[in-house]
């Protein structure tokens, strides 16, 4: 599996070198009411900037999902052994001396 992820990313890298080399066009952009003329390459270069951005939030979304559920996980568990502790304290007690029978 870690192969085919690394021929995927290689083939990636070659793709948007080759992307990014192949497109010295200019292409006029239309952003916040001004015009400005941009080579292809450096839109692509933005959109991968974007692109890397995003996956990066969407991983740290994901490490903190993880952890929101391991931290409820664990608060169930001791949760649990509360209950069972509380179960044997309760059953183990014994009135006072000199109180009830």
């Amino acid at each position: 599996m870690i192969i085919v992820g690394f021929v995927l990313f290689a083939a990636a890298a070659v793709l948007a070198v080759a992307l990014i080399v192949q497109n010295p066009a200019t292409v006029t952009l239309h952003v916040f009411n001004q015009y400005r003329h941009v080579e292809m390459r450096w839109l692509f270069v933005a959109g991968l900037a974007v692109t890397a951005i995003g996956l990066l939030g969407l991983g740290m979304m994901r490490l903190v999902v993880a952890r929101v559920e391991r931290l409820r996980g664990e608060r169930w568990a001791l949760t649990i052994q509360n209950k069972r502790l509380a179960q044997r304290a309760a059953a183990g007690a014994r009135p006072a001396p000199g109180r009830g029978k």
